[in-house]
């Protein structure tokens, strides 16, 4: 398989997205170390039912790096 992307990050080859999973969760632990942002918008409806928009990107980061 040719892999046709790069992340518009850093550069390096990607499978299909616009940024690899480094450089993906270090703006989802940015706009999470964001108070603003957090009262802003941290409470809006996450993807899943129930979910707050935190709780998606918790759950997405956490995904990202392998539930550490």
């Amino acid at each position: 398989m040719k892999i046709k992307n790069t992340c518009e990050e850093c550069g390096v080859p990607c499978a299909a997205t616009w940024r690899c999973d480094p450089c993906l969760a270090s703006t989802i632990r940015s706009v999470l170390s964001s108070q603003d942002w957090l009262r802003w918008r941290g409470c809006a409806a996450g993807d899943l039912p129930g979910e707050t928009m935190e709780q998606t990107l918790r759950r997405e980061l956490s995904a990202l790096e392998g539930s550490k």
